[in-house]
């Protein structure tokens, strides 16, 4: 297995963390609704540019294109008020000529769905059939597959909302997508921070370190990446989501011993806002010139 850094090819790795077995997990662990917090693959760390990830032989993709997710649909509409806010923040940015975009990963469409609503050409591509058929149901356009299953013209807007962070190479799924960005096309990724307050109190019990997770980004670490593969940052913020207040308060509960296993159904109908800042979104402009 090769453990050479997966942002900085640096071979000055180490073993940070020992973790499961890959034997013993399976799709419903790379379900977006997972709280099994604090458990992971094995981590290794980089010494010159702090990137944490995890190498393994797992094929990832055959596990996500198993995956469902019942409560993730059933959160759908918390999750399309995070749509929406992250469409806000991102069509600030487009130019007048911007028509045609691209969600990888997108789940059931949520994202997809706020481009389509306001005009725009809009796809989504995602590995796990059930999202992608529920989705496609809707009326979405969603192409069941990965970044291999895109046949068609360049994008003028392409995004990675939780995604980059499920991946053994980001920095091939990035330069894919410079290839199919239109020059001065934008592209916003979002992922876990882990040079965040949260990260640094809870260490290994922080919620983003899950079995689905396999590489953890520093902002730097991340800038850095899109800039080798000819990307500028145009714009960064701390992405808010929100949650059922059942949903919150089930997941709190798995930090406190003596009710960790209690699950409450109520207030299911109460819709929480939060911004903890331990997600980061860049939104980064294709240079003018070619790859």
């Amino acid at each position: 297995m090769n453990n050479k850094c997966w942002v900085c090819n640096s071979k000055n790795t180490f073993l940070k963390r020992k973790g499961l077995s890959a034997n013993l997990i399976n799709s419903s662990d790379f379900r977006v609704t997972d709280s099994k917090y604090g458990s992971t693959l094995d981590i290794f760390e980089c010494k010159d540019c702090s990137f944490q990830f995890c190498p393994t032989d797992v094929n990832l993709l055959k596990l996500y294109e198993k995956m469902d997710d019942p409560e993730y649909i059933e959160t759908s509409q918390e999750r399309l008020k995070q749509a929406k806010e992250l469409f806000n923040k991102s069509v600030h940015f487009f130019k007048s000529n911007f028509i045609k975009t691209l969600d990888i990963g997108c789940g059931s469409g949520l994202f997809v769905k706020n481009f389509m609503d306001n005009g725009f050409d809009a796809y989504g591509l995602e590995p796990s059939k059930s999202l992608a058929q529920f989705g496609i149901k809707n009326g979405l356009n969603i192409i069941e597959g990965n970044l291999e299953n895109i046949k068609m013209d360049k994008f003028d807007f392409i995004s990675l909302v939780d995604v980059i962070e499920h991946v053994k190479n980001p920095g091939e799924m990035i330069l894919k997508c410079t290839k199919i960005l239109n020059n001065g096309g934008l592209l916003l990724i979002v992922t876990p921070r882990k040079d965040s307050f949260f990260k640094f109190i809870l260490g290994f019990k922080w919620w983003h370190y899950r079995l689905a997770h396999v590489g953890y980004f520093t902002k730097k670490n991340l800038l850095d990446l899109c800039k080798k593969n000819n990307l500028n940052l145009v714009h960064d913020f701390s992405p808010s989501w929100y949650f059922p207040l059942n949903y919150i308060l089930n997941r709190i509960f798995l930090y406190i011993p003596l009710i960790k296993n209690v699950k409450i159904n109520f207030f299911k109908n109460i819709s929480i806002r939060l911004n903890l800042r331990d997600s980061m979104a860049l939104i980064v402009t294709k240079s003018e010139n070619k790859l």
